[in-house]
C-alpha cells in the first residue's frame, strides 16, 4: 500500500469530496482528506503528497494561505488549485475548475505526476 500515489485533497465540500475521492481512489491515488486550513496544516507533518489538489475558499481561511506552507513543507509536491473560476493563483502548478469534467481532471493530475517524476 505505501508504493500509492498519494494526493493531499483540502476541500470543505463534503460532496465534492466525497466524489473527488471516489474518482481518484478508482485510478489508484491513496487520498487523504483535509476539510480546512488547520486540518491541511496538520497533514502536511505526515507523509509527503504527490499532488496536493487545493480549494481556495476554505471555512476557517483562503487556501492561497496555504500554497508557501504547502510549498515549503513538500517542494517537490504538485500542487492543482480547486476553484469556481478559471483565474489560476500565483504558485500553483494547475488549476481545476469545479465542476468540469471527471475526464479533464484526471488528465490534469496524471500531466502533474508525469512531470513530478521528472523534478
Amino acid at each position: 500500500m505505501s508504493g500509492r500515489r498519494r494526493i493531499l485533497l483540502v476541500e470543505d465540500d463534503a460532496s465534492n469530496a466525497l466524489a473527488l475521492t471516489a474518482l481518484l481512489e478508482d485510478v489508484g491515488w491513496r487520498v487523504q482528506h483535509a476539510r480546512s486550513c488547520a486540518e491541511a496544516r496538520a497533514a502536511l507533518g505526515g507523509d509527503a503528497p504527490d499532488i496536493v489538489l487545493l480549494d481556495m475558499g476554505l471555512p476557517d481561511g483562503d487556501g492561497r494561505a496555504l500554497i508557501p506552507e504547502i510549498r515549503a513543507a513538500h517542494p517537490r509536491a504538485r500542487l492543482i488549485q480547486l476553484s469556481g473560476d478559471e483565474r489560476r493563483s500565483d504558485g500553483v502548478d494547475g488549476a481545476f475548475v469545479k465542476g468540469a469534467s471527471s475526464r479533464a481532471l484526471l488528465d490534469l493530475v496524471e500531466a502533474q505526476r508525469v512531470v513530478s517524476r521528472l523534478r
